[in-house]
């Protein structure tokens, strides 16, 4: 075993925040590291994190830096956090690593390792090889399928102390995606407590003193390793981004029907079947991979992910040089009997309980930390929206100002919680934790975008083959098409200015999405195709050039804020003005069409895609598809 560190006081590990100045209104200070997210000085503010006997109103946040609002504060706060793994990280360098032997101490909420206080036999059961696939609707379900840690919802909050962890969390699993998980482990043994665990020689027991067991609780933590289970793993992951529940079971039971995920075990290979559910259903399908414990192997093409998967234990057998821990399971110091009389100790195994799970006769309804990744999930899906709005280009406090206050709300929320997190890990496990922090935003669901559309009327006519941006980019519908964040990013406009017909024969256009994915989309073919060589009779046609809107993270944002467009027939002259007061336009010599300015219902709409008729030739009719975000819909808990 370990030997017993030298006690230390955390709270030198783990800076605590400055007190707040006397102030008549409570503040929300952001501390630390480059990576530290941290709202705990909200000590003091008793109604904003604890509920009163008497509800009343959350008081007035404001920021501690009189010289940017709450909302700066927050914004600031987003930057900091990883969105690829979307938790809290604490300062870099602050967190032990977790235990990896048995009987070593740990520190129950975080699940650092600690000094070994104990001995116990233990006994080793045989090794095996595991293959297994899963579809899991909740993160919960997904950590169980990975055989993940009880209590591992604290990694979803402060980052994960097992590779494990960290593969759950890179999935970014958010309410209603399905995850279909496939694992296969060479598991080389668990080795487990048996019998009585007692105070190993020279660990004397903490006196029935409170500075004696908080030595003890910084040396030893508040639980120790009764089970460990070694050897290698191989796991791969779909998260299909579906957005509600019925499209969630919808997609579970397509997926689930296919006869290659039917075939997994016997060389099915599941990668065509998530490809074509993509294409049929317009849903968005990520793929992960990791390998534990096996470094010499590199990982597979998605493709041959599942061979890869049913052949990994022929592919480590022998040379698993460096086995990791894929598995423990934990006690704590309150089953030792050296230890279990002393009322501090059995205070801190019920402290212990609120945080993360039962204790013996003790319930609590819903673990703290439990409430601590609900709000978290919370913070996820306002930041979503809250980067949507930015991108389109939306006013967030106009168009949703409940968000606003919510997401204050949140973050107040969370400040709290974190506050007993740390107040319990910066040695005070046994201290008075009767009043639970308020979590009221963790009943009020997560929230969705939401937003209007609006057509225009058709120019021109009604004839050859429709087009619909809008839906195409998406593959399914102009909603799905928002909620993957596709805006318009330049466009094109081509004419013929010469010969017999005089119209617009060509519109191209370049749309970007939030990820740096862009897609170009083409409507009428355009005397430029027709074109094979200098010394064609085909005229020239006149080419308006490119108008940019959005390009790249630091795009400016121009929307178009004004169509203009000549038509009969066909559409013989198109003009699209910017924000910023550049145009582009395209036109025919003497047209003889009427004229007219597309305008949006109101001022809130945005120009988002195009839609009309073309033939292989000319743009015959064409329209404009204009969206407004609306409040958000909040999605209860089921």
């Amino acid at each position: 075993g370990l030997s017993p560190p030298r006690p230390y006081a955390r709270t030198a590990r783990r800076p605590q925040p400055p007190q707040p100045p006397n102030m008549t209104k409570p503040r929300v200070l952001l501390v630390g590291g480059a990576s530290l997210l941290f709202l705990g000085a909200l000590l003091g503010v008793r109604d904003a994190l604890f509920p009163p006997s008497n509800p009343v109103a959350e008081p007035e946040l404001v920021s501690s830096d009189t010289a940017k609002t709450l909302t700066d504060k927050i914004n600031d706060a987003i930057s900091l956090i990883d969105p690829g793994k979307g938790y809290i990280p604490i300062t870099p360098g602050s967190r032990r690593p977790p235990p990896v032997q048995i009987k070593q101490g740990v520190l129950g909420i975080s699940k650092e390792g600690v000094g070994t206080a104990i001995e116990a036999e233990t006994t080793t059961t045989g090794g095996s090889n595991e293959f297994n696939s899963y579809f899991c609707t909740t993160s919960e379900e997904t950590g169980t399928s990975l055989g993940l840690h009880a209590g591992s919802s604290v990694d979803f909050i402060i980052g994960s102390v097992s590779s494990k962890g960290d593969f759950s969390m890179s999935m970014n699993q958010s309410t209603h995606n399905l995850v279909f998980l496939v694992k296969s482990e060479v598991i080389l043994g668990t080795e487990s407590i048996v019998g009585e665990a007692k105070l190993r020689p020279g660990t004397a027991a903490p006196t029935e003193d409170e500075e004696s067991v908080r030595q003890f609780f910084e040396a030893f933590g508040d639980s120790y390793v009764s089970s460990i289970t070694k050897g290698a793993g191989y796991y791969a992951a779909y998260n299909c981004k579906t957005t509600s529940r019925a499209e969630q079971m919808s997609a579970r039971a397509e997926l689930g029907a296919s006869a290659l995920i039917k075939g997994i075990t016997v060389g099915g290979e599941v990668s065509s079947a998530f490809s074509d559910f993509q294409k049929s259903s317009g849903t968005e399908c990520d793929f992960t991979q990791k390998i534990l414990g096996a470094p010499f192997l590199p990982t597979p093409p998605e493709t041959e992910a599942m061979e890869f998967a049913r052949n990994f234990p022929a592919r480590v057998k022998d040379q698993l040089s460096a086995p990791v821990v894929l598995s423990m399971t934990y006690s704590g110091y309150e089953n030792v009997n050296a230890l279990g009389g002393n009322p501090f100790i059995d205070k801190m195994a019920i402290n212990r309980a609120k945080f993360i799970g039962p204790y013996r006769g003790l319930s609590v309804a819903t673990p703290w930390v439990s409430n601590l990744a609900t709000l978290n999930k919370v913070r996820s899906g306002i930041d979503v929206i809250t980067r949507a709005y930015d991108y389109f280009g939306a006013n967030l406090s106009k168009v949703d100002p409940d968000l606003v206050t919510k997401r204050t709300r949140n973050y107040a929320q969370m400040g709290g919680l974190i506050l007993e997190v740390n107040r319990y890990m910066d040695g005070s496990p046994f201290g008075d934790f009767n009043v639970e922090p308020n979590s009221s935003m963790a009943q009020e669901g997560l929230p969705m975008v939401e937003f209007a559309t609006a057509r225009s009327q058709l120019f021109g006519e009604a004839r050859g083959d429709p087009f619909d941006d809008g839906a195409q980019l998406s593959g399914q519908s102009l909603l799905k098409t928002v909620e993957q964040r596709w805006q318009l990013a330049k466009v094109q406009i081509e004419a013929e200015p010469t010969g017999d017909a005089r119209w617009v024969t060509r519109i191209d256009t370049e749309y970007e999405r939030g990820n740096g994915e862009t897609k170009a989309l083409a409507r009428g073919r355009g005397h430029m195709q027709k074109r094979q060589s200098f010394f064609d009779t085909e005229p020239w046609p006149a080419v308006s050039g490119w108008l940019v809107l959005y390009q790249g993270d630091n795009r400016p944002k121009m929307p178009i804020t004004n169509v203009e467009i000549r038509s009969g027939t066909q559409v013989d002259w198109l003009k699209f003005t910017a924000k910023n007061g550049l145009s582009v336009e395209a036109k025919s010599n003497d047209p003889k069409g009427t004229y007219d300015v597309v305008v949006p219902p109101n001022d809130d709409y945005i120009v988002h895609s195009f839609w009309g008729y073309a033939d292989k030739d000319w743009i015959n009719g064409f329209g404009v598809t204009w969206i407004k975000f609306v409040p958000c819909k909040w999605l209860k808990p089921q």
